[in-house]
């Protein structure tokens, strides 16, 4: 299109509302819109005039942008919401029930700690015994409670 600029008599300006108007007809919508329409054209005019500073400020601001949604999508599909104690708190795929039984089971050897990704304080309790069972009381009920958490300090969902 670009190189059709001069044989259409288009001055830059021309140029520019055309290409907002064909935007605005074609657009389509996608659950991550990296750029806004009016980026779009600075784009096309950046790279008609070379303009590698100012492109790379546009790309650098879509790069961070697309981290940050990237992040909430994942988020959001591996999270759940936990209305028990009448406060929303994100919850994560790890099984309350599985934690509880294995802490039941294999807590003073720390495996519990272990299956929620919690590995430094595994290991710390696979050499203290649960610290005498103390520790390893503490994190039973705690799971029971449902103040437990793991490696990412997201609540454990039932």
């Amino acid at each position: 299109m670009l190189c059709c600029q001069k044989e259409l008599g288009y001055s830059d300006d021309e140029l520019k509302n055309f290409l907002t108007e064909e935007i605005n007809r074609q657009s389509v919508r996608s659950p991550i819109q990296l750029f806004t329409k009016e980026e779009c054209v600075q784009i096309i005019l950046f790279e008609k005039y070379n303009d590698t500073e100012e492109l790379k400020k546009i790309y650098d601001k879509a790069g961070k942008e697309f981290k940050k949604k990237l992040k909430e999508y994942k988020a959001l599909q591996n999270t759940s919401t936990n209305v028990s104690n009448g406060n929303t708190s994100i919850t994560n795929s790890n099984n309350r029930l599985v934690t509880l039984f294995i802490a039941i089971f294999f807590g003073y050897l720390g495996f519990h700690r272990f299956y929620v990704g919690r590995i430094i304080t595994g290991l710390l309790m696979l050499c203290t015994l649960g610290l005498c069972g103390i520790w390893w009381l503490l994190d039973v009920f705690s799971i029971l409670k449902g103040d437990f958490r793991d490696a990412d300090e997201n609540f454990l969902k039932w």
